[in-house]
């Protein structure tokens, strides 16, 4: 095992094709900031990281510890090897349940998973779907490849009032966060949280809040990732009974993709999208009208073709498995379990 402060291990990270973010001690840092335990099960040979991952761990209950690793174990060597590491070090820190998510594109990596006995099912520790944008296209091929709602809405913002920054204040965009989680039904990210995954990304260039203002008045903000040159939009935030609220949104995504061009990114990451529809889309089927009022429908209106990611994956290392895995089928699938993996991800 190694220490998160591995240089070496991001290095390995970054260069890896299929690296992420949240792989990063960086990352990790952020985590053990509001209370969660993350460690490294890395595979060497002689001073080289072949693989490993970076593993989260929480205590849920008196006798129940949870580990998860999104988009992880990464493998340049065996990924049975990593594989292998990564559930070493949580049988020895006594976790019961392990969730693990391949990184997109580790096509290899998801084999290696189920291989070892990996089942999916269970609630994702990282998007399954997604829709990323070819930043290498000029403003005007990415206009055309949107849909006319969105490039009309986007023209009108430019227009507009409105006015995106860059603005660090972290508060108040999440309370703009925490609003639209509400109105929304999922699980906003906490204050504490997000306010660690700033301190700490955000000096390495790694996070940014845009905020779009009305007259003076916060009415919406997006929090972005940047790493290897794909920046990632995680964070929303939106008051939609605001004044001079409307395509405030497009303006935001707009602007963050000029930022985001300019660091060299060559994609830019929609931050997920429902699985489902990504099916029903990629296998050339039409989704029913409900799906024009959520947040897929918005992304999908920024052009490009959704992508399917790898599923998380779960295993139990507990005592009785032949009893408690049974068990267990069932309740990863509930959504009480669903929210409970929201909760684990956003502190």
């Amino acid at each position: 095992m190694s220490n998160p402060a591995d240089s070496l291990w991001d290095t390995f990270v970054e260069n890896h094709g299929c690296g992420d973010l949240v792989q990063t001690t960086a990352w990790a840092a952020s985590k053990r900031a509001i209370g969660q335990q993350c460690e490294l099960a890395v595979v060497r040979s002689g001073g080289r990281v072949l693989g490993g991952a970076m593993l989260v761990t929480k205590r849920i209950a008196a006798e129940i510890s949870v580990g998860y690793c999104a988009r992880g174990p990464l493998a340049e060597g065996s990924c049975a090897d990593a594989v292998d590491a990564t559930v070493e070090l949580a049988r020895s820190r006594g976790v019961g349940l392990l969730l693990l998510q391949a990184a997109p594109g580790d096509a290899a990596m998801d084999e290696a998973l189920a291989a070892r006995g990996f089942e999916t099912g269970c609630p994702s520790v990282a998007p399954e779907a997604t829709i990323r944008l070819d930043l290498t296209k000029s403003d005007e091929e990415l206009l055309a490849a949107m849909s006319e709602m969105r490039r009309r809405n986007i023209r009108k913002a430019l227009r507009s009032e409105l006015e995106v920054i860059e603005d660090g204040d972290v508060g108040t965009f999440q309370r703009l966060h925490a609003s639209t989680a509400e109105r929304q039904g999922f699980v906003a990210i906490s204050q504490a949280a997000m306010q660690a995954q700033w301190d700490l990304l955000a000096p390495l260039g790694q996070a940014r809040i845009f905020l779009a203002w009305h007259r003076g008045v916060p009415v919406a903000g997006i929090f972005l990732t940047n790493f290897a040159r794909v920046v990632t939009f995680k964070f929303a935030g939106w008051d939609a009974s605001s004044e001079g609220s409307r395509n405030a949104n497009e303006a935001l995504h707009w602007q963050a993709m000029q930022w985001a061009r300019n660091t060299g990114a060559e994609r830019y990451d929609l931050g997920g999208f429902d699985r489902k529809a990504a099916e029903i889309l990629q296998a050339g089927g039409k989704l029913d009208d409900s799906f024009s009022k959520t947040p897929g429908f918005f992304k999908l209106g920024f052009g490009g073709r959704p992508m399917l990611l790898p599923q998380a994956r779960w295993q139990y290392l507990g005592p009785a498995a032949a009893l408690i895995r049974p068990v267990l089928r069932g309740a990863l699938a509930s959504k009480r379990l669903q929210r409970l993996a929201g909760r684990l991800r956003n502190g």
